[in-house]
């Protein structure tokens, strides 16, 4: 999967049963849009029909969604999480709150305003955007934007933390 930054496209290259055949490999774009930059995608099942969903954040629209895979390799749907995710920078796709769904967890990246590390889970339907509820986890004060983090049970209690960092330098458990 890749996203490209500067033709606002999601790229899914399906693996060839010779992977080393590097021609061989099957170029499908399943989002394109004019207006939204993509710049971080992550693969996990949203909508839990047990096939692999895209998250994407677009950093310079403000925009997060989801494109649902429904087994064509050209007909993905776009549903957005949320419309005013200031320059979103990282996504990732897990079960936070334990209720057998994934949820989608974003950073915002506005370094002069601050970061904020947003928790979005759903009820209902996830292809209707009014069933997205954002929780936000932590806010960072200006000049300390959220980057990049990581999710991992790191003490060993059963359920998921957030690792993450700043512009400071200072790291975040």
């Amino acid at each position: 999967m890749a996203g490209d930054y500067r033709r606002y496209d999601i790229i899914w290259y399906e693996a060839p049963e010779d992977i080393t055949d590097i021609s061989a490999w099957e170029k499908h774009i399943i989002y394109q849009n004019n207006s939204h930059r993509v710049y971080h995608i992550e693969v996990g099942d949203i909508d839990g029909d047990g096939d692999q969903d895209v998250v994407f954040a677009s950093k310079t629209d403000n925009d997060l969604g989801w494109l649902e895979n429904n087994g064509s390799s050209t007909d993905w749907r776009v549903t957005w999480i949320d419309n005013s995710c200031t320059r979103s920078f990282n996504t990732r796709v897990a079960d936070l709150d334990r209720d057998g769904q994934n949820d989608v967890i974003a950073s915002e990246d506005d370094t002069p305003k601050g970061g904020t590390l947003h928790f979005y889970s759903y009820s209902g339907d996830p292809r209707i955007q009014r069933n997205w509820v954002d929780r936000r986890i932590a806010s960072f004060p200006a000049g300390e934007g959220v980057s990049v983090f990581e999710i991992a049970d790191i003490d060993g209690d059963g359920d998921l933390d957030i690792v993450t960092g700043n512009h400071q330098g200072d790291v975040y458990v």
